[in-house]
């Protein structure tokens, strides 16, 4: 009897642990299909003598296509896709669910405008905006200055001039997602002051209001409602 009940303890046991390394393997098997998917499209993308032809033909396969996000060494690489009520928070560019989404816009902004909010999850699998994180150290600043951010009509590059950390929704931060499409020149001041002011350092750069930005923007876990914030300024 003991030894039947020993048995049936151990089966218990390699069931939950089963269970566990299930749990635990999902996401990062989820993450790499994905990884896959969009990889697949970098591919399409892949002559740089003629993005914006090749972008015009991403936004035939999806109409909610915007641009490309990319920064170079890191895991960024991705298509930036259109507000749509936060659907891209849980879907692909194939508008299939997925649990880290696509980069997406904020509701105001819009080619051509002075500041476009760009939105990405910071996967635990190290992809989508995760590496956004890594600017709280100056030496990978220093090291992946340029944001690559080109859309169907233009191809450009941007220089990152702040990085920071704060909280959303809350009087103890800063709401720097209320400064996205056109702002007016007292709009875009505050915004600044409020940027240069959370900086985790100095880039040495500045920017004016006839600058044209771009911000992006991902979750930073150490605080409850904690994001990471990066701004960049189109190359003059």
């Amino acid at each position: 009897m003991k030894k039947v009940l020993k048995i049936a303890v151990l089966f218990v046991l390699l069931g939950a642990f089963a269970f566990c390394m299930a749990k635990i393997a999902t996401p990062h098997i989820e993450s790499e299909i994905e990884e896959q998917k969009f990889y697949i499209l970098t591919e399409e993308t892949d002559d740089t003598d003629n993005l914006c032809e090749q972008y015009q033909a991403l936004l035939e396969q999806n109409a909610d296509f915007f641009g490309w996000i990319k920064i170079d060494d890191t895991h960024i690489d991705y298509p930036v896709m259109r507000y749509c009520n936060d659907f891209y928070l849980r879907h692909n560019f194939q508008k299939e669910y997925s649990r880290s989404g696509t980069p997406y816009i904020s509701e105001n902004s819009e080619y051509n405008r002075d500041n476009i909010l760009i939105y990405g999850h910071n996967m635990k699998t190290d992809t989508m905006f995760h590496d956004l994180t890594k600017y709280a150290d100056k030496d990978f600043y220093e090291k992946h200055k340029i944001v690559h951010f080109n859309t169907p009509f233009e191809v450009a590059d941007y220089e990152v001039v702040y990085a920071f950390k704060t909280v959303a929704y809350s009087e103890y931060g800063f709401d720097y997602y209320s400064y996205d499409g056109f702002l007016t020149e007292e709009q875009f001041n505050k915004f600044n002051e409020g940027c240069k002011k959370l900086s985790l350092y100095d880039t040495g750069t500045e920017i004016n209001y006839s600058d044209n930005l771009i911000t992006l923007s991902t979750c930073e876990y150490s605080r409850y409602n904690g994001r990471f914030v990066i701004v960049a300024r189109k190359m003059r």
